[in-house]
């Protein structure tokens, strides 16, 4: 059985796309549950879950594991679909790890992250990029950095610089808000890119570039600086790619809270904050308020499991 946890970019996202670098974590209090069995029952699973499953399988299978034709699988999860939190390739990543445990094949979390990516990307044929599938295989704050040079080969993989970031150095308050009522194919934002390839090359080397400065600023404790990176990320994001207006709205209904920076923290339909000025008490407080006022959800992230939606 393979538990895989829900993610949020904080800074620099969607640059992994562009050889890049993100800086995010593992919402590790909502997550995806996968299990897989040689089969004994033919047990209905929603065609939409089958679409992912087989596509897993396909990758294990293209990799050379003995993987059996028959399989049972069991599927529980409880992120929020569709709202821009890497609910399917929680499922896919899961499904990787569950035919690894199955055939007995050695792998490494990293290695896993880069299938999980050629089930969606080669498979699928959707876009999308390795840094949600980095953060929930290895379930920790990191600095993913894609940039050619630190590139390598794991296994015939491609894997890049994960540098584990110190809980202890985020900001006191971290949270992700979502609105159903945004819900969107993960893929499809990126597929819409309304400027030319050089400009939006451009735009993601600085998201990449604060990125890569926001772990500098964490680790001086300069909360202030961090906040200005979460804002600067999104700037650039709605600067070269088609966001729509309900997820800018919904950026700057948490803004609008005093002491609180906030970013997209997917492709489209949440939101991640944190708090880098004031009492984060207080902060968290209005966040609750903002959220039962205007139907949100909320996940509160803690550096261990256990805070769940709200």
């Amino acid at each position: 059985m393979s538990r895989v946890p829900s993610r949020a970019a904080l800074v620099g996202n969607p640059s992994d796309n562009h050889g890049g670098a993100v800086l995010g974590l593992a919402l590790s209090s909502i997550a995806a549950t996968v299990r897989v069995v040689n089969r004994s029952s033919r047990p209905s699973l929603d065609p939409e879950l089958m679409i992912l499953l087989d596509a897993a399988r396909a990758v294990a299978v293209d990799a050379g594991w003995p993987v059996p034709d028959d399989l049972d699988w069991f599927v529980d999860t409880n992120i929020p679909r569709e709202v821009g939190l890497s609910g399917s390739s929680a499922i896919v990543l899961g499904a990787v790890e569950s035919l690894a445990r199955l055939v007995g094949a050695e792998f490494v979390p990293e290695v896993l992250a880069a299938m999980a990516l050629s089930a969606e990307v080669d498979v699928l044929g959707w876009a999308a990029g390795l840094q949600d599938r980095v953060l929930q295989a290895l379930d920790r704050p990191l600095l993913m950095d894609f940039a050619p040079g630190l590139m390598v080969d794991v296994d015939g993989w491609p894997v890049g610089r994960y540098t584990p970031v110190d809980p202890g150095l985020m900001p006191p308050l971290v949270f992700v808000a979502y609105s159903t009522g945004l819900s969107e194919r993960s893929d499809a934002r990126l597929r819409r890119q309304g400027a030319p390839a050089d400009r939006v090359q451009a735009v993601m080397d600085d998201s990449a570039r604060l990125a890569r400065s926001s772990l500098a600023y964490l680790k001086a404790g300069d909360l202030g600086s961090f906040g200005e990176a979460m804002r600067g990320s999104f700037r650039n994001r709605c600067a070269v790619f088609g966001v729509r207006p309900e997820q800018i709205a919904l950026v700057e209904t948490y803004e609008a809270i005093e002491g609180i920076a906030a970013n997209s923290a997917g492709s489209g339909g949440s939101i991640v904050g944190a708090a880098v000025a004031g009492d984060p008490v207080d902060s968290l407080s209005a966040v609750r308020r903002v959220a039962a006022d205007n139907g949100h959800g909320v996940v509160v992230w803690s550096p261990t499991p256990g805070s769940g939606p709200t």
